[in-house]
């Protein structure tokens, strides 16, 4: 299923041709933090990635520059993900120290 932003809230869109043209020029971006060679980026992705069914996948903090890139975790409200964006943060400042 695909969704778009109205005012950070997540709404269903059917036609794909509408999502299309609003993912072209849509800030999907929750937040963006660097901490020295690693980078932790949370994005809303329009596309639910939750494929075993419930609430839908669509928002996505990564952590990137560690030792490998990885999902830190996917969610289906902007809040949580600002959420678990700085708990991403805030466990890459742990390991840096």
């Amino acid at each position: 299923m695909l969704y778009r932003l109205e005012d950070r809230v997540a709404v269903a869109e059917s036609n794909l041709i509408v999502w299309a043209r609003w993912f072209e020029t849509a800030d999907r971006c929750v937040n963006r933090t660097e901490l020295g060679d690693i980078l932790v980026s949370t994005v809303f992705l329009g596309i639910d990635l939750n494929y075993a069914g419930g609430s839908p996948h669509i928002f996505e903090t990564m952590i990137f520059g560690s030792e490998s890139e990885q999902v830190y975790r996917r969610c289906s409200m902007w809040e949580e993900a600002e959420r678990y964006h700085a708990e991403a943060v805030a466990l890459c400042q742990t390991t840096l120290n």
